[in-house]
């Protein structure tokens, strides 16, 4: 209880992402009862399809979790930085092959410079007492 005094409130909020994925077109979600072998192929299709919509929902890097945590954060007064570069390709997380990981560095440079006036405004901003 004596310890009031050392709590400071919470005045930033920086969530890292680990990269967005590029956007992949989904050709077909139309789920319906086969009445023919051609039906039941597309109906495979379609199934799996949604499959990986709802597999894209769960794992949004800038999904719902993100979106709360801003409104939260907006909700009490507290700045809120979300940083997540773009990246070209699907990365694995065993990802060993350099091309791959040089092309994602080179991307989050690229990320970096083209955010640097909310970079800079977060750099005062934890500079700052």
């Amino acid at each position: 209880m004596g310890q009031a005094n050392k709590v400071k409130k919470l005045s930033i909020v920086v969530s890292l992402g680990t990269g967005r994925s590029p956007q992949v077109p989904v050709t077909c979600v139309d789920v319906f009862r086969p009445s023919n072998p051609w039906e039941l192929a597309k109906t495979v299709f379609g199934a799996k399809e949604l499959g990986k919509m709802v597999v894209d929902c769960c794992t949004d890097p800038d999904g719902r979790a993100v979106d709360r945590a801003r409104a939260w954060c907006e909700m009490v007064g507290i700045q809120y930085f979300r940083l997540n570069p773009q990246l070209g390709t699907d990365i694995m997380l065993d990802e060993v092959s350099d091309t791959v990981l040089v092309n994602a560095l080179w991307e989050t440079e690229v990320y970096i410079y083209e955010h640097r006036e909310e970079f800079q405004k977060l750099i005062q901003l934890l500079l700052s007492p």
